[in-house]
């Protein structure tokens, strides 16, 4: 039986998030499937130890159900990135992006809140009401994790710029 190895300490995986973005989940690591962690001192084992990197250190890494997961201040747009299948040496990153729809009302609702506090006026901004799909509006496939970095970065500006 293997110590579950300590992944904190991994280098994070560097990425272009512009402002206006709320990070749920971040455990995406600057790290490869196929990774071979020779003198990787990081991961407080030692290498010696190390005899098969995927079944000692990189199957608990591949093994989350999402690696990276935001979603835009307004609500409108959300963007996971996972490992799948999961813990499979065969698997593959996925990066789903979803397009929330405004709700649309016949009236609309309140899009400020106001409330008076010990004698200071608070305002309240309110994100439009949202439906979420139930099928991503773009999906993106590979092993290689520097394209997976380059889309995901991508699509982050795509979706910044797009206020609608």
């Amino acid at each position: 039986m293997h110590q579950l190895p300590e992944i904190a300490n991994l280098p994070l995986q560097p990425l272009q998030v512009p402002g206006g973005w709320h990070i749920i989940i971040n455990h995406f690591y600057e790290l490869d499937p196929d990774d071979d962690l020779a003198g990787r001192q990081f991961l407080h084992l030692d290498p010696a130890t190390i005899t098969d990197p995927w079944s000692d250190v990189l199957f608990y890494y591949f093994d989350h159900s999402s690696l990276w997961q935001s979603t835009r201040n307004d609500g409108r747009y959300h963007i996971d990135v996972e490992w799948s299948p999961m813990g499979k040496r065969d698997g593959q990153f996925i990066i789903r992006l979803y397009h929330a729809q405004p709700v649309i009302f016949s009236h609309p609702p309140k899009r400020t809140i106001k409330q008076k506090r010990d004698n200071i006026q608070i305002s309240y901004e309110l994100n439009p009401p949202v439906t979420w799909p139930d099928s991503p509006e773009r999906v993106f496939e590979s092993r290689d994790r520097k394209q997976i970095v380059s889309t995901l970065n991508q699509w982050l500006g795509e979706c910044s710029r797009v206020w609608s």
